[in-house]
């Protein structure tokens, strides 16, 4: 059963992963602008954030469980002493599978507040080249120096 909770957790991951490098493509400002303005107004786009951040709350708690286990695991492999071969490829298995849970669900969560700190990057980003004050207008200019430039 905990399988089809993690292949989730998986499919989550995977599509953080599509959006981090949606946002992260370079494209014209328009289209950029265009795709911000429709993931912060579109109500399909907020009950699927709502849904996320639900979602983000059950991979809290498989993430706590995850590391309950993988201590308990290594609490069991340092009080056993396993001379059969077999006992000790389980062991192993369950030691595999308890890292695997904790980093899938521990790099999910990390990925998700990246995704979402760009995400407000991006879009303060583009609000202010739509300003109309421009980003040009309030940074200074650096001074160039090479053959076009004039000391």
């Amino acid at each position: 059963m905990a399988t089809l909770q993690y292949t989730g957790v998986f499919a989550l991951l995977i599509a953080e992963i599509f959006v981090f490098v949606l946002l992260i493509l370079p494209m014209p400002t328009r289209w950029k602008r265009a795709m911000i303005t429709w993931s912060s107004r579109s109500v399909v786009a907020q009950r699927v954030l709502y849904a996320v951040r639900i979602a983000f709350g059950f991979i809290l708690l498989l993430f706590c469980d995850a590391v309950m286990r993988l201590r308990k695991v290594e609490q069991e492999k340092h009080k056993a002493r396993l001379v059969d071969e077999h006992a000790l490829c389980q062991m192993k298995v369950q030691m595999f599978y308890a890292q695997r849970n904790t980093y899938l669900t521990g790099i999910t969560m990390f990925l998700g507040l990246i995704l979402i700190s760009t995400h407000s990057l991006i879009a303060q980003l583009v609000a202010g080249d739509g300003d109309g004050t421009g980003s040009a207008s309030t940074t200074p200019r650096l001074a160039t120096s090479g053959p076009g430039s004039s000391k």
